[in-house]
């Protein structure tokens, strides 16, 4: 085709036209015509009757995503906003270390080469401070879906400001050119469906046992009265809750399911950063791959992500948020990244109290930082004063006050700012915990693992935790961890040369492992030291970086791919274990809009059909007494009390104490209680009852006298209590 030809005459038109539109224009027809897709695509749904459910539901799943986005963006714009306060502190300042525009303040860019990881750190920061913003709504009784809403106008302001600095590092993270071999696409095929499989779950309502009992209940009972209130008959709600006022947040806003999303996501966060440090430790492509599933491919860890509101992994991202900054502040001499050491640390310490474990390891570490760094210098004594103020009790002094909120609500509430524990340094007399049940729940947190506890079977916990845990079984860990840690544990002891990072991570995992095995041994406390293990894993299987191709012995190559193979199997093993379980939890239909939330629930939860019967048959005045039912709460809309933990407690004094039938019915008044919900094969069960026989009998006979059961099945009996 010529120059002359008519078509000719017509592309060069085109060409023309489309070189002079301007890129607003053409960005303004790429969003017009996504509009119209998507206006199509919901159409369609709408049109179709037999279409109607499943339309409703993925536009309620796109709807949560939207959100879980959105937070996400006003999480990065806050964080980044605080950190620009830290960093134009003249305390902190280092003229040598960073410029005027605060591009230099985040010394991780080093190590991490900026971008992506540093936003995943501003994300971090912006968590901590949405979570004390919450803290303070609830203090002043605050939570209102306006209130809520207002956050996330206030937050989508920031966002806008703070617009130019996401383009920029959308545009800075580029995938590398180099071509990808079959074992890369086959780790990142893995990697997507063992997300997708998460997400899947996440998006369907939640139903684990310490998410009805205090992770969505507590903030789900603040909601209910705008506040912070006490409730002494839960003891779960004295522990701190950083990460459960994001899902209060979440449920003020949408609901339960933006919650888990949020959980979710922080195990995602914490796979990019596994990649990031494999990368930066000078890991290739194929290894970073395999560090993110080693953490990612853990069945204990997906649950988590994908079944839970827990806060595991928040604490998992919070602890190693500050390992980072601990480890770039060996190559800085300001105290910036310090100081974000401490704030993350206090994010940890606001989430859970088994980061107290690591209180004396983190100021141990900074002495042995400042240590190093004086080394290096000539310093005077009042320099040596002034460095260990601003470079170790500094830091130390924000971890404990980013904390403080949480143990001084305990402090007002109970007394004790550690309750419901260290009952022998804060005694106190509380309604629904005492000394002797806080020292049996000690003890029944020590049955986890072996029963018998000893140096052997301390040296024997790799073995343990890869070949006999089982999820659901206490005295088998309750997880699943998989092999691929024990496989890469003397192939890590082999290596000679560690870079300086490596110590750092391998120093942590060890003391918080050792810590871990002195207390209680649920592999779910085990995984703030899954992101390290798993980097050690990855460089375990790796060559040393001064091996040359031409002396490298070819036993040793070939050992190492077999290796390799043997990893990436183990990886492939633990993915079908996720599909089974995945198969088991069945989300599909929920998703598909075949079954409704409450049928979805029925087929995961024994006490949900008589939950479902008390919220619509009960009068609203109604207070159930819940004894050996679980403490789950969540879903019961009727005020109700429980014994924690020992369910049975409080019935099993009242009835031996008590003289007669009546003086029962006397007790259970005073506790306001109108109805009673019981599990019959816990409470009347002779290895597992409170009731000595008179005790049985006295109840067996008030309950003819003064009870009228209202419902009961397999499982479950509903007793209403007669009134005067």
């Amino acid at each position: 085709m010529g120059p002359s030809h008519p078509l000719y005459a017509v592309e060069e038109a085109v060409a023309a036209r489309d070189r002079a539109d301007s890129p607003r224009w053409s960005r303004v027809k790429g969003i017009l015509g996504a509009l119209w897709v998507v206006s199509i695509f919901c159409l369609y749904l709408w049109h179709r009757a037999d279409l109607e459910a499943l339309g409703l539901r993925l536009l309620d799943s796109a709807l949560n995503v939207f959100l879980l986005v959105a937070l996400i963006l006003i999480l990065h714009a806050l964080g980044r906003l605080i950190s620009r306060a830290f960093i134009n502190h003249p305390y902190l300042r280092n003229s040598e270390t960073v410029d005027h525009t605060g591009t230099a303040a985040w010394s991780l860019a080093e190590p991490f080469s900026g971008g992506l990881y540093s936003s995943i750190l501003y994300i971090g920061l912006g968590f901590g401070g949405v979570s004390l913003l919450m803290f303070g709504l609830g203090m002043f009784r605050l939570y209102y879906v306006s209130t809520g809403w207002a956050i996330f106008v206030a937050g989508t302001v920031l966002v806008v400001w703070d617009r130019r600095y996401l383009v920029d590092v959308v545009k800075s993270w580029r995938p590398q050119p180099f071509p990808w071999t079959g074992t890369e696409r086959l780790l990142l095929s893995l990697y997507v469906v063992i997300l997708s499989l998460g997400l899947a779950c996440s998006l369907a309502p939640p139903f684990l046992g310490d998410d009805m009992v205090y992770h969505l209940y507590t903030p789900k009972t603040y909601l209910r009265h705008h506040g912070f209130i006490d409730l002494p008959f839960n003891i779960y709600t004295y522990f701190p809750m950083g990460g459960e006022m994001l899902y209060t947040l979440a449920m003020l806003v949408k609901g339960d399911v933006l919650a888990k999303l949020i959980h979710y996501f922080m195990g995602v966060l914490i796979s990019i950063v596994i990649y990031g440090i494999c990368r930066y430790i000078g890991l290739t492509r194929r290894m970073g791959l395999m560090g993110m599933l080693f953490f990612c491919s853990v069945p204990t860890v997906w649950f988590l992500m994908s079944w839970s509101a827990y806060i595991d992994l928040t604490l998992t991202f919070f602890l190693l948020s500050a390992l980072l900054c601990y480890c770039g502040s060996w190559r800085s001499e300001s105290g910036e990244l310090l100081v974000l050491c401490g704030v993350y640390f206090g994010c940890a310490l606001a989430t859970k109290f088994t980061a107290l474990y690591m209180a004396p390891v983190v100021f141990c570490g900074l002495l042995v930082r400042l240590r190093h760094e004086l080394s290096h210098s000539s310093a005077t004594p009042t320099s040596i004063g002034g460095a260990l103020v601003k470079k170790v009790l500094f830091p130390m002094a924000i971890a404990f006050a980013m904390a403080a909120p949480w143990y001084i609500k305990n402090l007002y509430y109970t007394g004790n700012p550690f309750f419901p524990f260290f009952l022998n340094l804060f005694p106190v007399s509380h309604t629904g915990w005492d000394a002797e049940r806080a020292g049996n729940y000690l003890v029944m947190l020590g049955h986890y693992g072996r029963a018998v506890k000893s140096f052997a079977t301390y040296l024997l916990l790799p073995w343990d935790l890869t070949m006999e845990a089982r999820l659901i079984n206490p005295s088998a860990h309750d997880g699943i961890l998989g092999p691929i840690f024990l496989m890469a544990l003397p192939l890590l002891v082999w290596r000679r040369q560690w870079p300086w990072p490596m110590r750092i991570l391998a120093a942590f995992s060890g003391i918080y492992c050792l810590a871990w095995a002195l207390s209680s041994q649920q592999l779910r406390f085990l995984v703030p030291t899954l992101p390290a293990l798993s980097v050690m894993a990855a460089f375990a299987l790796s060559p040393p970086p001064d091996e040359h191709p031409v002396t490298r012995n070819r036993t040793t190559v070939l050992g190492r791919r077999a290796a390799t193979g043997m990893a990436i199997l183990a990886i492939v093993i633990n993915t079908l274990v996720i599909g089974h379980y995945f198969a088991g939890v069945d989300p599909l239909p929920y998703l598909a809009g075949q079954e409704n939330r409450d049928q979805y629930l029925s087929r995961r939860l024994d006490y949900y059909n008589i939950y479902s019967y008390i919220n619509k048959a009960l009068p609203s005045n109604s207070r159930i007494f819940l004894i050996d039912v679980g403490n789950f709460g969540y879903y019961l809309e009727r005020d109700h009390l429980s014994d924690s933990i020992f369910e049975d407690h409080t019935i099993g004094r009242i009835v031996n104490q008590a003289a007669s039938a009546e003086g029962i019915r006397q007790q259970l008044l005073k506790l306001g209680v109108t109805h009673l919900l019981y599990c019959q094969g816990i409470l009347f069960n002779t290895a597992t009852t409170p009731f000595g026989v008179a005790g049985r009998a006295r109840f067996l006979e008030w309950l003819r006298q003064d009870g009228k059961l209202l419902k009961s099945d397999a499982n479950f009996q509903l007793w209403e209590i007669k009134r005067d």
